[in-house]
C-alpha cells in the first residue's frame, strides 16, 4: 500500500492545491486483501498528507486458469478447493490466467480553492 500511495501521489501531483478523494484498485482474489484492513492501513500511511481521509475501493478479479492438457479455461474457487483439477478432463496442472494481479484502476482528485474547499 505504501507503493500505491507513492505512485498515486507522484502521478496525481498532490500538493497544497489538490486533495486525493479515492483510489480504486483492481485486485486479484488470490491477493486476499480485506477491504476494511486495507482502508485502516491506508488511513495510517496517509495521515497528515493530502491523501488523508481518502477512500480505497477494491475491484476484485476472480481467479481463472487454463488447463495445460485440454486448454479448457475455468474459474477457480480457491477457498473451496483442495486440489486444482480441470473440470473438463481432471488434469491437475494449469496456467493461472487471472487472480493474482494488482493495479491502480482509477484515482479521484479534487482541486482545493483558495478558501480551502474542494471543487
Amino acid at each position: 500500500m505504501r507503493e500505491v500511495y507513492r505512485i498515486v501521489s507522484n502521478n496525481a501531483r498532490l500538493d497544497n492545491t489538490k486533495r486525493l478523494i479515492s483510489v480504486t484498485l483492481r485486485v486479484g482474489e488470490m491477493r486476499d486483501l480485506v477491504g476494511h484492513l486495507v482502508q485502516t492501513y491506508w488511513n495510517y500511511i496517509t495521515k497528515g498528507t493530502n491523501a488523508e481521509g481518502s477512500i480505497i475501493k477494491l475491484s476484485v478479479i476472480p481467479t481463472t486458469c487454463k488447463c495445460n492438457k485440454c486448454g479448457y479455461v475455468y474459474a477457480v474457487k480457491i477457498m473451496e478447493m483442495d486440489v486444482l483439477c480441470c473440470p473438463a478432463c481432471r488434469f491437475d496442472k494449469a496456467t493461472l490466467l487471472t487472480g493474482n494481479e494488482m493495479s491502480i484502476e482509477e484515482v479521484e482528485v479534487k482541486t482545493i480553492t483558495s478558501g480551502g474547499k474542494a471543487e
